[in-house]
């Protein structure tokens, strides 16, 4: 499951991802990849939390749509619905669909830095958030995350790679569950930063964690 976190400041958004493919029966490490997708047609960036073969498939389609940001996100919950639900139920029915949740990042014409998500299921915990719409998140999102991590973001001073690397590594410190029902860590092999300004998209790694082996499990320290 990918990493996923997003801050509003100063006039642009900052995207943290990680790059580990893991085994979701094992919680092995079997890959590691770039996770985020620059629209460079709409300013913006998506990240997929759920199959890589999706997000692929995702991007192709999103990457077309409208002629800026605006226009892409008013319209993407129609597209992605017209393009997945024909296959969901028999997908669903043979125990082949994995959920997703899709997280959109850039700069509105209207508004300035946003970050919107929409999901393939109706939320267990937000109830308001419901299957194949779009909701604004506000200036940060954290996937996983607590409260604890959004209440010690500082929108306003935040630095995105120093604040940037400590928050992707809280993240990398919360527990997931495997297929099998055993907890494991989701987050590792490098912290890949996205930042969209006004101006254009920019992306770079920040860091990447040396323990984290192909065909082992994540085992990141105890945060200090």
């Amino acid at each position: 499951m990918t990493a996923c976190a997003a801050v509003c400041s100063r006039g642009a958004v900052h995207l943290l991802t990680d790059g580990a493919v893991l085994d979701p029966n094992t919680g092995e490490m079997v890959a590691t990849t770039g996770k985020v997708f620059p629209l460079v047609k709409q300013n913006a960036a998506m990240v997929v939390r759920g199959s890589p073969l999706l997000a692929a498939l995702l991007f192709h389609h999103i990457s077309m749509l409208g002629d800026g940001f605006d226009e892409m996100i008013s319209s993407v919950s129609a597209a992605i619905a017209v393009l997945l639900k024909p296959h969901i139920a028999n997908d669903r029915a043979a125990g082949t669909w994995v959920d997703f949740e899709l997280i959109l990042t850039g700069i509105s014409e209207t508004k300035g830095p946003k970050i919107f998500v929409l999901t393939s299921y109706d939320h267990p915990i937000v109830k308001e958030f419901k299957a194949w719409r779009v909701y604004d998140l506000g200036e940060t999102v954290a996937m996983p995350g607590t409260s604890e991590i959004l209440a010690s973001i500082d929108v306003k001073n935040f630095d995105p790679v120093t604040d940037g690397r400590r928050l992707i590594e809280s993240q990398r410190n919360i527990r997931d569950e495997t297929l099998d029902g055993r907890s494991h860590f989701i987050v590792g092999a490098f912290a890949q930063l996205t930042t969209i300004g006004v101006d254009g998209i920019a992306t770079r790694i920040i860091h990447r964690w040396a323990t984290d082996k192909v065909g082992e499990r994540l085992k990141p320290a105890p945060l200090a």
